[in-house]
């Protein structure tokens, strides 16, 4: 890999045995090759010190640990805090691209998945080459690869950055997740666009209170410098503690008093049509895209491309006239006189958004929805609540019970129910097929949680297991 001939001498004057050509740097001693520098990070799960002789023995010349300790032939450079120099020396050794590439990045509780495709579908649309790095996995040109999670780990979005680069690339669209803010695997990264959809109730496992997860999502705001953009949803109840915490020029988007003002909606059950001004400019947009909360994104997505230079009203207005199809966000299914959407909604709000959207459509709507193990416990009632409540019949099953029973998530969800408008089937492919097999016509399946996870957790185990896949097998079989 060329970054530029770096030597480790660019990164440390000091304590150094001797200097050394950088290949690269990984956090993963089995992908470590020749003259690699080795960070050691403890993690959740595994600590990264455990596998340093591992990491010397596949090639490592440097090792940046917080634990004193020594080995012979290599350099030793003892930090207070891992991750930071991770990302510290991340940005040195790729400096050059970085200041050479258009970053733009989304975070929120919800719709960070729809909006950064809109932008890399629209950009790949009027010819710019661009890379999508979220939760659907990391995209560029006819390129895939899987990806864990939302915001995967720093050193593989630099390297994906450097791959997409040296093939043309100048945009890349990333979803930031909480975790990625809190275990800074976007920390030195110069976003030339932040932008902040919503937020509602989520992950307070990981955060511990809703607090630390409002605050974290600020760490994001607040570390995108002029002259650069900042964009916030002015309909936020947020809004105003983000726009205090933002170092340069805030946009907004909504429909109060915002610079991206959204007028005259009017929801249908197969597409939106609604206006976008912004200061002279109006722009009518009638959208296969669904639901208010489609509304919203599309709104943002907009102002992205606007404060990039590349709105191009004609372009957008035909963009978004046609059928985009984002895997596992209100990705539907059409079948014997049935819909079925299979949704990523999986916290109270998402939930309560696409059903009350699809109850405005008057038609019968069966449920298959869960909640996940070992993650924040006080929403599962509340998504028990939420699926009766606005739903004809619901069934509850399995979502990724992670190292939790999934019998014990499920009561947990229905502890507190009164009505009696549903059934637990704990496997998620018979929920799935159940649900499909009993509805009749006109009616609406809709499937939330998991989205377009490819796997379902269980234990330490990932079992293949996706909802569309299910739904289809369901349909082939008749």
């Amino acid at each position: 890999m060329n970054l530029g001939k770096k030597y480790i001498s660019n990164l440390y004057k000091d304590n150094l045995i001797y200097d050394h050509l950088i290949n690269k740097v990984s956090v993963n001693s089995k992908n470590v090759e020749k003259n690699d520098i080795f960070v050691a990070i403890s993690g959740t799960n595994k600590d990264g010190n455990d596998y340093i002789s591992e990491a010397i023995k596949n090639g490592a010349k440097t090792i940046i640990t917080e634990e004193k300790c020594f080995y012979e032939n290599v350099n030793i450079m003892i930090v207070e805090n891992s991750r930071k120099e991770l990302a510290r020396i991340l940005k040195i050794i790729y400096s050059k691209i970085m200041k050479k590439m258009k970053i733009i990045g989304v975070t929120g509780t919800n719709g960070k998945t729809t909006t950064t495709t809109l932008v890399y579908r629209y950009l790949k649309d009027i010819g710019k080459e661009a890379l999508l790095i979220g939760s659907n996995g990391i995209y560029f040109s006819n390129i895939y690869y899987e990806g864990i999670n939302t915001t995967p780990d720093i050193t593989i979005i630099y390297d994906s950055i450097y791959k997409a680069f040296v093939q043309g690339c100048k945009y890349v669209i990333m979803e930031v997740s909480s975790h990625a803010i809190k275990q800074l695997r976007v920390l030195g990264i110069e976003f030339n666009v932040g932008l902040f959809t919503n937020l509602t109730l989520d992950h307070l496992d990981y955060h511990g209170d809703f607090t630390d997860y409002k605050y974290t999502k600020g760490l994001f705001i607040s570390s995108i410098n002029e002259p650069n953009y900042v964009i916030l949803n002015k309909d936020s109840d947020y809004y105003h503690f983000y726009e205090s915490l933002s170092k340069t020029k805030v946009i907004s988007y909504g429909i109060n008093r915002a610079d991206f003002l959204i007028k005259d909606v009017k929801l249908f059950g197969h597409k939106s049509e609604f206006i976008i001004s912004y200061k002279d400019r109006s722009m009518k947009i009638d959208t296969p895209f669904i639901g208010m909360f489609n509304v919203y994104n599309i709104t943002s997505f907009v102002a992205i491309i606007t404060v990039l230079k590349l709105c191009k009203e004609n372009q957008v207005i035909e963009f978004l006239s046609k059928k985009i199809v984002i895997p596992g966000r209100m990705e539907e299914v059409e079948y014997k006189g049935r819909t079925i959407i299979v949704d990523f909604a999986h916290t109270p709000d998402g939930v309560f958004n696409v059903l009350t959207f699809l109850k405005i459509l008057k038609r019968k709507i069966i449920l298959v929805v869960g909640c996940g193990g070992s993650r924040d416990k006080t929403k599962r009632r509340v998504i028990g609540e939420i699926s009766v409540s606005n739903s004809d019949y619901v069934i509850f099953t399995s979502d990724n019970p992670r190292d939790e029973d999934e019998n014990e998530i499920i009561k947990d969800i229905i502890r507190d129910i009164e009505l009696t408008n549903f059934e637990v089937t704990t496997d998620r492919k018979q929920a799935i097929t159940k649900a499909i097999k009993m509805s009749e016509e006109n009616d609406i399946i809709a499937i939330l949680g998991r989205g377009n996870e490819q796997y379902q957790k269980v234990k330490q185990q990932l079992i293949p297991l996706n909802d569309m896949n299910v739904v289809l097998e369901v349909i082939k079989e008749g």
